[in-house]
């Protein structure tokens, strides 16, 4: 049965060559999945598709919604 997860995902994202050119941010999703397992492989993917330029996700599973 699936159910829908509140995903953070932690985010450094690289903008140039330097260090003082990254930035962290977090985005919050909400997925629809199986299990704890399935929302965080969601999420990573849905994560690096909006930041591409992403280097590090950090994934936290937080709660199941519905």
């Amino acid at each position: 049965m699936s159910h829908t997860y509140e995903v953070y995902v932690d985010i450094l994202e690289l903008n140039g060559a330097s260090q003082a050119d990254s930035a962290m941010m977090t985005e919050r999703y909400e997925v629809l999945a199986d299990t704890r397992q399935g929302a965080d492989t969601l999420a990573r993917t849905k994560a690096k598709t909006d930041h591409p330029s992403g280097v590090e996700f950090d994934i936290r599973v937080t709660r199941t919604i519905h």
